[in-house]
């Protein structure tokens, strides 16, 4: 599989559908990172020796290009001096000249579209690689606890104060549980804010 495919196989890749069936969201993230990132410097690599081959082809169409103006010139001072069977040579290496310049000429092109490509899939796997990594955050990779899987609630602060989003309760106010058990608004067991400790500055 040359690079180019390589490449744009793993620009395509989904992340989120290799988190969503994973057992362990951060090690495909992992593993997926190690390839992005061997394939990035390889990628450079690449980028390198595209562009040192197109510089290469560029100086070679530029040389065949000017031994063409040159015969043309030689041919021109040929036939003033009245020397036919020169102008005729000079003619000729100069259509030879010509041939290889515009060979060279299409070799540029496609080179140049060759380096253009790899410079634009690498930009864009290097943010894909980017993307990945922020996904290794805990907001995107969930985590197991002692207590088993945390249930995702998010938590709002407010006047100093954590709450739980989706409905504010009052400052102290217990949330009655299954069984009439009383809850705290931060789960069982936990104390209301002053119960235990007071806050810093109180007497």
């Amino acid at each position: 599989m040359g690079i180019l495919d390589r490449l744009s196989r793993l620009i395509r890749a989904n992340i989120n559908d290799l988190i969503k069936r994973a057992e362990d969201p951060e090690k495909i993230i992992e593993q997926a990172l190690e390839d992005m990132r061997a394939t990035l410097r390889e990628a450079r690599m690449e980028v390198a020796e595209a562009m040192a081959e197109l510089k290469k082809l560029e100086r070679e169409q530029q040389s065949y290009a000017e031994q063409a103006r040159a015969w043309e010139q030689k041919a021109a001072e040929a036939l003033k001096a009245g020397r036919e069977d020169l102008a005729r040579e000079a003619l000729k290496r100069k259509q030879q000249a010509q041939a290889l310049a515009d060979g060279f000429a299409q070799q540029v092109a496609q080179q140049q579209t060759l380096v253009n490509q790899l410079t634009t899939q690498l930009k864009a796997l290097e943010g894909k690689i980017q993307e990945s990594e922020a996904k290794k955050s805990p907001a995107h990779c969930p985590q197991e606890g002692r207590g088993g899987r945390r249930d995702g609630a998010q938590v709002r602060v407010q006047g100093g104060r954590p709450q739980r989003a989706g409905g504010l309760r009052r400052h102290g106010a217990p949330h009655r549980g299954h069984g009439g058990q009383t809850r705290g608004p931060f789960g069982n067991g936990q104390k209301r804010c002053g119960e235990g400790a007071r806050a810093p500055g109180q007497q």
